[in-house]
């Protein structure tokens, strides 16, 4: 495959649309197209079946083992915030988060909320940068 720079997205989905690019990494923003049929879902590159497209499969089952790359968003505090008050943060969020009309306001655009522990959320961190760091060094990206 060969790399295409854009800009943004807008202008990538329309030349995927338009046949321009025949393939690309999307996340939810992409849905519309999906659903009217101008766009074909190969997989989802999460580790897990998302439920806007549950027939879809993982790039995990589609054959690459160990391929994991999910868009996620996370809260984060000061350093020096009191336990309490992180769990309690924690808490109300994922209560915000789990709520059904909030999950059905956000699935209709394809996020799917994962609320988790502050724990999980610091593991991931400290597992993403590192293997983030390797892909850019591996394609010769610096640091601006």
């Amino acid at each position: 495959m060969v790399h295409v720079p854009f800009k943004g997205n807008a202008q990538a989905q329309a030349d995927l649309v338009a046949g321009q690019v025949q393939v690309m990494l999307e996340g939810p923003s992409i849905m519309p197209y999906i659903k009217s049929g101008k766009v074909r879902a190969l997989a989802t590159t999460g580790r897990v079946r998302t439920k806007s497209l549950p027939d879809l499969p993982t790039v995990i089952e589609a054959g690459l083992p160990g391929f994991d790359i999910a868009t996620w968003f996370g809260l984060s505090a000061p350093a020096g915030v009191p336990r309490p008050i992180i769990d309690k943060l924690n808490r109300e969020v994922g209560e915000y988060l789990r709520a059904p009309a909030t999950q059905a306001r956000f699935a209709a655009a394809g996020f799917e909320f994962l609320p988790g522990t502050p724990e999980e959320m610091s593991e991931r961190i400290r597992t993403e940068i590192p293997l983030s760091a390797k892909v850019m060094r591996s394609v010769g990206m610096e640091p601006e």
